[in-house]
């Protein structure tokens, strides 16, 4: 909304440089095959469940849609509404774990999965284009967050090293189950990545 308002004032260009925010990729594997085995009209229901379900997830933490293409889900935490790194990687991990709960409650098939990449640093947000225009995300890291999910485990939460050296250690990086995957991802960029299996539980029992 906030874009959209200053288009309107008039400002002919959007674009603007955003220090540190959080980008999470989505994609599922077993899509092609599951596709082809069910109408077309079945597969558009079923996108559209689980997109509608994903959306609900990204109300909830604040996070922004930036692009849907196919079964690939592409969003952002502190941009184009900033927060702190920190906050920013705790709302994109929040929102993958809810993705990954939800995924089986739309789709039976347990042949389809999604692998999460999770990945923070610095881009630029703008808007391009004239008919349909697109608020959008670049730079370098917008590609490493795509080679994290696409470098991914299916059913996992892959996530950098930049992105966990934004939890502080204590409350909030101990929240997490957070197991190192040392290079065994072979991300071009990377030498060391990380899984996120859940959340840990508290000294209550409760996660």
């Amino acid at each position: 909304a906030q874009v959209i308002d200053e288009i309107f004032a008039g400002r002919e260009v959007v674009a603007d440089p955003y220090d540190d925010v959080t980008i999470l990729f989505t994609d599922m594997k077993g899509f092609t095959a599951f596709s082809s085995r069910i109408q077309p009209s079945e597969l558009v229901d079923f996108l559209n469940t689980m997109y509608s379900a994903f959306d609900e997830i990204l109300d909830k933490f604040g996070l922004y849609k930036v692009e849907v293409i196919g079964d690939a889900y592409y969003v952002v935490s502190g941009c184009p509404k900033p927060r702190t790194p920190e906050k920013s990687v705790i709302n994109c991990i929040e929102a993958a774990l809810a993705m990954l709960r939800t995924l089986p409650r739309v789709c039976a098939d347990p042949t389809v999965q999604i692998r999460v990449g999770i990945h923070s640093g610095d881009v630029v947000a703008g808007v391009v284009g004239v008919k349909d225009p697109r608020y959008h995300l670049f730079g370098p890291n917008v590609t490493k967050a795509m080679q994290m999910e696409s470098h991914g485990i299916p059913g996992k939460v892959h996530i950098s090293k930049a992105s966990v050296d934004r939890l502080k250690p204590g409350a909030s990086r101990d929240a997490y189950a957070i197991q190192s995957r040392g290079v065994d991802a072979a991300v071009p960029w990377s030498e060391e990545t990380f899984i996120v299996a859940g959340k840990r539980k508290s000294r209550s029992g409760k996660f």
